[in-house]
């Protein structure tokens, strides 16, 4: 979660940066309102990318978690002589 944390305050601070880079720009309203789409637009695609990356970083670690239970928990008996594997075969999941 801590990655998280980091991966936000970049994101803000590249989003605070790039406003107040092209809002103290000497240029023309007309030019300024241009340049601040294109850095959003850019925004947009970093922060969907990042987003992208820490989403497959998490299922990945939550798959890896989960085999990682699920070897643990092989063999071991439930109820009764009942198995993981049994009890997964009944399961309506």
């Amino acid at each position: 979660m801590n990655s998280i944390k980091v991966l936000a305050g970049m994101v803000a601070g590249i989003a605070i940066g790039a406003v107040l880079g092209v809002l103290t720009a000497p240029e023309s309203g007309n030019k300024t309102r241009k340049k601040l789409d294109q850095e959003m637009s850019k925004l947009r695609g970093n922060f969907n990318k990042a987003m992208k990356e820490s989403l497959d970083t998490f299922k990945s670690y939550i798959q890896q978690t989960s085999s990682e239970i699920s070897a643990d928990m092989k063999g071991k008996k439930l109820h009764e002589g009942q198995t993981v594997k049994e009890n997964k075969a009944e399961s309506s999941f």
